[in-house]
């Protein structure tokens, strides 16, 4: 799970967009912090 949000979040960043809405935000941003 973690890989996979990780790694669509990602692609939607090199897509270009400067922010993305997602229920995984908190999550996404805890796993960043921790060194994911």
């Amino acid at each position: 799970e973690r890989a996979c949000v990780l790694e669509a979040l990602l692609g939607f960043k090199r897509a270009g967009a400067d922010g993305v809405l997602t229920y995984f935000a908190r999550d996404a941003a805890r796993w960043l912090k921790a060194g994911a």
